[in-house]
């Protein structure tokens, strides 16, 4: 297996991983006490921020004038980047 295919792999794995994770963070803020009103600012901050990424990147991605390698790079891995974006913000 190539280094790209290996890198693929563990991404997907990181993202599952942190998706899975982020569905119990919700359950565990209630778990702990949270009110209805602090999950309500939970939940739309986690969405706003993962909206705000989506215009950050996509601005990013149309200023950059690629390459033919860095393009089949960027369209094979922007999933990814939209992803991880949305996760960590």
């Amino acid at each position: 297996m190539d280094n790209r295919k290996l890198i693929a792999l563990r991404s997907f794995i990181i993202a599952a991983g942190a998706t899975a994770a982020a569905s119990f963070v919700g359950v565990f803020a209630v778990m702990i006490g949270a009110s209805a009103v602090e999950m309500g600012w939970l939940q739309s901050s986690s969405n706003s921020l993962s909206n705000l990424g989506q215009i950050l990147w996509g601005r990013i991605s149309d200023r950059v004038r690629a390459t033919n390698a860095l393009s089949d790079f960027r369209k094979r891995n922007i999933s990814y980047s939209m992803v991880h974006a949305s996760i960590f913000l």
